[in-house]
């Protein structure tokens, strides 16, 4: 296989791996829509900081900034 190849299969995967990344940054901001904000804010501190730093990625920043951390 030649380096060449080797970069194509590479960047695909990458871009595999970007896609399934918006899915489920996707998901969780329909998850968090769906969720109650107390319920999850309850939650430990790493789940609401991941939560937080998933909706901020996925441009929910409105609600990102309803979650304590």
């Amino acid at each position: 296989m030649s380096e060449t190849d080797k970069l194509k299969e590479t960047v695909e995967k990458l871009s595999e791996h970007e896609i399934q990344k918006i899915k489920l940054l996707k998901e969780i901001s329909r998850l968090t829509e769906d969720a109650e904000l107390a319920k999850i804010n309850e939650m430990p501190l790493l789940y609401r900081m991941e939560i937080q730093k998933a909706l901020d990625e996925y441009g929910e920043n409105e609600i990102a900034s309803k979650i304590v951390t």
